[in-house]
Order: structure tokens, then C-alpha cells, then sequence
């Protein structure tokens, strides 16, 4: 939905991770989605019924200014930052086993 985070995210994943932005609007992009094999999946304020459950997935909310962590079907709050290191921080702790800091 926001541009801007998209080229946010691609440049703090510079270097670290292939970033693959897809529109929640495209009516393929769940397909699409399965089809990239992600190892997380980072979703800016829309269902993430886009991800499949067995998928890590961070979820940011530019409005309520929070980002939340799906692990295992389960939903916990992260308490960090909303810049796009803290993001890709939680991102990157999810992929390794390590807790977002």
C-alpha cells in the first residue's frame, strides 16, 4: 500500500535477503506468494491470510504504529521501533530462532 516502505524495507534487506514486494490488491498474490517459498513474510497493513500459517510473518500497522509476530499461528506484539531496521531486525530473529529485540 505505501511505496515508501516497500524501498524502505528493499534497502534495510540490502545485502542480507531478496526482497519480493506483492500487491495485496493482485488477485494472484497469494499464488504468488506460495509460490516465492518465503522464509518470512513481512505485511503492511492488510490480511495476512496472504501467508500461509506455517510462514513467519511480521506484520506492520503504519496507522497504529505497532508490529506484531505471527509464529506458529500465535500473535505477540514486538516492542520496537517502527524504522525499517527493527522490522528487518524482527524479520531476521524469526529466520535464525532468535527472539526480536
Amino acid at each position: 500500500r505505501v511505496p515508501l516502505f516497500v524501498e524502505a524495507m528493499n534497502a534495510a534487506f540490502e545485502g542480507i535477503a531478496d526482497v519480493a514486494p506483492v500487491s495485496a490488491d493482485d488477485q494472484l498474490a497469494q499464488g504468488l506468494v506460495r509460490a516465492y517459498h518465503p522464509d518470512v513474510a513481512i505485511v503492511e497493513g492488510c490480511d495476512t491470510g496472504l501467508v500461509d500459517e506455517s510462514v513467519p510473518c511480521v506484520l506492520v500497522d503504519l496507522e497504529e504504529k505497532c508490529v506484531s509476530l505471527r509464529r506458529a499461528a500465535t500473535w505477540t506484539e514486538c516492542d520496537v521501533e517502527l524504522s525499517p531496521e527493527a522490522i528487518r531486525n524482527v524479520a531476521v530473529a524469526v529466520v535464525y530462532g532468535g527472539e526480536p529485540a
